[in-house]
């Protein structure tokens, strides 16, 4: 199965290798976002993944991710070693923080467990819809 990724990187030339090596592989079909629309870009693509890759990420771009964050699970490469940007990443629906510079070997198995986590995630929130609309019914 081909992945569809919608990549956003700051650096055209690191995405544009990443784009290169991701096709080569016939692992993924790559979209790079046009644009400053995330959620456009989000909608427009239907990615089974968001790569975001950034050398200086902020809060803007937090606030984006927590807007698309429910429709795809996101991985984001970032420059900064900053545990309490990595914290506010997760919170807003990051699945995998990592430091830029990993090799390509190292990016697919990070991909895939940010699939898997993505996955597992929307599982336990629906059992959780499920019991709570299950607590309803009772309590009526």
């Amino acid at each position: 199965m081909t992945l569809s990724i919608l990549l956003i990187d700051s650096d055209q030339m690191r995405a544009k290798a990443l784009e290169e090596k991701l096709s080569e592989s016939r692992f993924a079909r790559v979209t790079r976002m046009q644009g400053d629309d995330l959620a456009r870009a989000v909608e427009q693509a239907r990615p089974d993944l968001i790569i975001v890759d950034m050398a200086l990420p902020d809060r803007d771009a937090l606030e984006d991710i927590r807007l698309v964050s429910a429709a795809s699970p996101v991985v984001m490469f970032a420059g900064t070693d900053d545990p309490a940007f990595a914290r506010e990443a997760i919170a807003a629906g990051v699945c995998s923080y990592n430091l830029s510079g990993v090799t390509f070997q190292d990016v697919r198995p990070i991909m895939a467990s940010a699939i898997a986590l993505f996955q597992r995630h929307r599982h336990v929130e629906t059992e959780l819809a499920a019991a709570r609309a299950l607590l309803d019914e009772r309590r009526l």
